[in-house]
């Protein structure tokens, strides 16, 4: 059914957080471990209830052509250098898989915080435009593809308060978040494009979590997915693709 897998996006996406929690966790030989990752091949040694379930599995023949890297923004994917690495799959039957927006998010916060920008839901109106025009120019470049558009999952678990002293980003307007992905969802549906709702699936595994091996997030830095939480993305992903 599908030539090419093509994951676009950002850190919810790309391989090195989850590499990097597996290696705390003594994995020293794993790398290839984010969500796209093992949605294409997956690891059976680590995720035994996944064996078989990968597109590799399904789809006999597919290709995995990466799009996504680490900072990845909706303006980025905007870009025409980008559009134009994705044009060269336009002819071709692609799965596509999409995580944009949190770093949008992130940047917003921070300009408000150092107060470059008076209103953080302006802010907000224009990154929901851009991704509308996102989703329009995907649908445009490759008209033959299949597309899953992923929400943001918010690891403060409702609470606005991240699960990290540490973390540069303290707290966070989950009320702004919410908005965003009904965002999400609705202009994927408008799209004709499918849905994983990665926010209510991670709801819990985060600053509620309530013990460690319920946290699905990178320790060092928890807006990143750690292994857990690369695995739980690659879940909801394989969970859409069995309603095509």
């Amino acid at each position: 059914m599908f030539e090419y897998y093509v994951p676009i996006g950002d850190s919810m996406t790309i391989d090195f957080y989850a590499a990097s929690d597996a290696h705390s966790k003594g994995f020293t030989n794993l790398n290839q471990v984010g969500s796209a990752s093992l949605l294409f091949s997956n690891n059976s040694e680590v995720f035994p209830e996944f064996a078989g379930k990968d597109l590799v599995s399904l789809f006999p023949g597919i290709k995995y052509a990466d799009l996504s890297y680490d900072g990845a923004t909706i303006s980025d994917l905007l870009d025409h250098k980008f559009q134009a690495k994705l044009a060269h799959y336009e002819h071709s039957k692609n799965l596509i898989t999409v995580t944009v927006g949190g770093n949008d998010m992130l940047e917003a916060l921070n300009a408000f915080e150092m107060k470059r920008i008076k209103s953080l839901e302006e802010s907000l109106s224009k990154i929901e435009n851009n991704f509308d025009k996102l989703l329009t120019s995907f649908k445009k470049i490759c008209p033959q593809s299949k597309f899953i558009i992923t929400t943001l999952y918010d690891p403060t678990d409702d609470t606005g308060i991240m699960p990290c002293a540490r973390e540069l980003y303290s707290s966070f307007d989950v009320k702004l978040l919410t908005r965003f992905n009904q965002f999400v969802r609705d202009s994927a549906i408008a799209h004709g494009f499918s849905v994983a709702d990665i926010y209510w699936h991670f709801m819990g595994h985060g600053a509620m979590c309530g013990k460690e091996e319920n946290f699905w997030y990178w320790k060092p830095h928890p807006i990143e997915p750690g292994l857990s939480g690369a695995s739980e993305i690659r879940r909801v992903w394989f969970d859409v693709i069995q309603t095509f």
